[in-house]
């Protein structure tokens, strides 16, 4: 129940910045040297509402590269391990998944033992 209320809310705010938003901010650009205009209500609101919109980008991004640095740690490890031991090690799919262009890039888990 808590997800969903969190994810509904998020999606709200997504929604409602980018169909306001961008009128908003293309007002906000054209009327820039008006006097008083950057101190205007709406202005500060969607400098705001683009300012944690920016935040949660990146905080997304930096999650998603920790996410995929630790898949590759492990990927690294138990292909030392198989190595190691002798044994063949069985990749299904591997940390990038089984997309064609992690196979064309060669990346990790995609090789063929």
């Amino acid at each position: 129940m808590y997800s969903f209320l969190g994810i509904a809310v998020r999606s709200f705010l997504i929604a409602f910045s980018g169909y306001y938003g961008i009128s908003i901010i293309n007002n906000w650009i054209i009327n820039f040297s008006k006097k008083d205009y950057v101190t205007s209500p709406i202005s500060i609101v969607t400098l705001v509402i683009v300012g944690i919109l920016l935040v949660v980008f990146v905080w997304q991004m930096v999650i998603w590269a920790l996410e995929v640095q630790d898949k590759n740690r492990k990927y690294k490890a138990a292909c030392e391990y198989a190595q190691k031991s002798g044994k063949p090690l069985l990749v299904i799919g591997g940390p990038w998944g089984v997309k064609i262009l992690s196979q064309l890039l060669d990346r990790p888990g995609t090789r063929q033992w």
